[in-house]
């Protein structure tokens, strides 16, 4: 195992989590993450696919200890190693007298964990210090058993409003009422576990010392007086520390992609094909891609005048790094490597820019506002980077730019691989499925991109704006911006100009129309009151006095011949 990286398998519910640990993982060049799961099902499939050096498994999530047990007896050579945010001493013991190697809990600092893993690796057991069953185990307080039994009640209703969103006989208002409901219990469920602490165990005196480590002559010393503020791989650790406005509009970004991203443009989208908490990870991903870019420029000491030259090649890095990333939990299933995957994304690589990537506003704005704190520029109008207003608009620029890059993902994977099995199976929403469903949704998107290049982008850039996709209360929404785009405007050609000159001729046209239509109407009404209903009145005036003047003369001769 010395001639290759530690292999490992990822076994977590939370994709925040899974992602954080990637990440970390990647400075050390002797472990690599070769797959994911975030269910038994998902986790069983990926230990059929390839057997990986080390499981890391978090027991507390559904089913997770019933999945610890069963890779423990169907794959009894494979080490596990327990990596989780709970203290159940008796569960943790009854996993340490079956066999699992290792443990340790959330919290504990990279560089530890990763020593535990190489131990464990290795084929030694190294497990953090836990408190003996004889004597007092932990002291709850009221939080964390309030917090317990709250996410308690959190699962089983999730379980019911998953219930009742996989019915395909839903009414629409009943749909969008679930789906709400579930935003909010995800968003309940992951605030109660960033405020509920965790448990203080009290180790005992008597406790036993860890296993040493007799071929490296040591222990691996995790330390149970850790600092619990050091969360280096929870869910915060994809915040940006400070309160600069970079660290603001990354941080509220995260926040808003953790509350979901439900489609409510009346736009078909590339990202409506996947499933819920899959469109937040690949989300999750390209905001710290976007990040890490973001530290390399500074690194690179960029100017402000190189960032106009800078900018197809920053989109083009955002882009495929995150590709790349997001296909590493596929490499072994899909037969691919990173060289694979650029060589398959080179032959999109032309459109995707032309259609995508070219087609994103503002990157320069964001890039220097990111970088310099520049001043944003809002209706011709600068306001301060710190001000609400500029940090508003960074935030919806951003996230427009997030959009499309993962649009363009998704794309690639429209493009090269949607009808691969284990591709629709962990990606696709049931609906998509089918070969049918899928050719109509991607014929779905090439008619809303040959709409925008023929209609609605002219119309745009005639109407110098820009429509924006950003995320508000767990939904993806459309905004238009001004900004003047005349240099566009004089390069169009072909159909996109003929749209503009109609446009224009009915901007034209329709004031002079509506004038004398309006003229016409009012001679056309005068015509049949005034002329028209003046002679029909007339004439049944006299229609109605010569009936009279009849009924008269029959009168007066049936009364002359009586008196005769």
């Amino acid at each position: 195992m010395s001639n290759r990286p530690i292999e490992l398998l990822t076994i977590d519910d939370d994709p925040i989590f899974r992602l954080g640990l990637a990440t970390a993982l990647e400075a050390f060049d002797d472990i690599r993450v070769i797959a994911q799961a975030d269910s038994m099902a998902t986790a069983l499939a990926r230990l059929a696919e390839k057997i990986p050096d080390l499981v890391i498994l978090e027991p507390a999530m559904p089913d997770g200890w019933q999945l610890c047990r069963q890779t423990r007896q169907d794959y009894p050579d494979l080490p596990i190693f327990l990596l989780s945010a709970t203290t159940d001493s008796e569960n943790l013991l009854a996993a340490q007298a079956y066999g699992v190697k290792g443990y340790a809990p959330k919290g504990t600092a990279i560089e530890e964990i990763v020593a535990a893993l190489r131990l464990v690796a290795a084929g030694e057991t190294q497990w953090y210090p836990m408190p003996s069953l004889r004597q007092p185990i932990r002291r709850r307080n009221w939080l964390v058993r309030t917090g317990e039994s709250g996410l308690a009640q959190i699962e089983a209703t999730l379980k019911e409003v998953q219930a009742q969103l996989d019915n395909p006989q839903l009414p629409l208002f009943d749909w969008l009422y679930w789906s709400g409901r579930r935003r909010e219990l995800l968003a309940s469920r992951w605030l109660v576990k960033q405020l509920v602490p965790i448990e203080v165990v009290v180790v005992p005196e008597t406790a036993p010392e860890p296993k040493k480590n007799s071929d490296r002559g040591g222990d691996l010393a995790i330390s149970p007086k850790r600092d619990l503020s050091r969360l280096s791989l929870l869910p915060t650790d994809l915040l940006v520390p400070g309160t600069s406005p970079t660290a603001i509009i990354l941080n509220n970004t995260l926040a808003k992609i953790q509350l979901g991203i439900e489609n409510r443009t009346g736009v078909p989208l590339e990202i409506d094909i996947l499933q819920a908490n899959k469109k937040q990870e690949i989300f999750y991903l390209v905001l710290d891609r976007f990040r890490k870019i973001l530290e390399d420029l500074r690194s690179l000491n960029v100017t402000r005048e190189e960032l106009p030259q800078k900018r197809s090649l920053v989109l083009r890095e955002l882009l495929e790094s995150s590709l790349l990333d997001f296909f590493s939990q596929y490499y072994t299933s899909l037969d691919l490597n990173a060289n694979k995957i650029i060589e398959i994304f080179s032959l999109d690589a032309r459109t995707i820019e032309e259609e995508i990537l070219e087609k994103i506003p503002m990157i320069d704005e964001l890039l220097g506002y990111c970088l310099f704190e520049t001043h944003l520029a809002i209706d011709n109008v600068f306001y301060r980077s710190e001000s609400p207003e500029a940090i508003a608009r960074a935030e919806i620029i951003l996230q427009n730019l997030i959009e499309r890059i993962v649009n363009a993902i998704v794309q690639t994977i429209l493009n090269n691989f949607s009808e691969i099995e284990i591709i629709k199976q962990n990606l696709y929403q049931k609906k998509y499925l089918s070969s049918r469903e899928i050719a109509r949704f991607r014929n779905d998107i090439s008619w809303r991109y040959r709409k925008e290049r023929y209609i609605e982008e002219p119309k745009n850039i005639f109407e110098s704006q820009y429509r924006l996709f950003f995320l508000n209360g767990g939904s993806l929404k459309t905004t238009y911006i001004y900004a003047p785009r005349q240099d566009e405007l004089y390069q169009l050609r072909g159909i996109p100009w003929l749209v503009t000159i109609v446009l224009e001729l009915r901007d034209a046209l329709s004031p002079r129309l509506r004038a004398v239509v309006g003229f016409v109407g009012k001679g056309v009404v005068y015509l049949l009151t005034q002329v028209i209903g003046r002679a029909i009145g007339l004439i049944a005036r006299g229609i109605i006095q010569g009936i009279g003047n009849t009924l008269q003369e029959t009168r007066y001769g049936k009364n002359s011949e009586r008196g005769k």
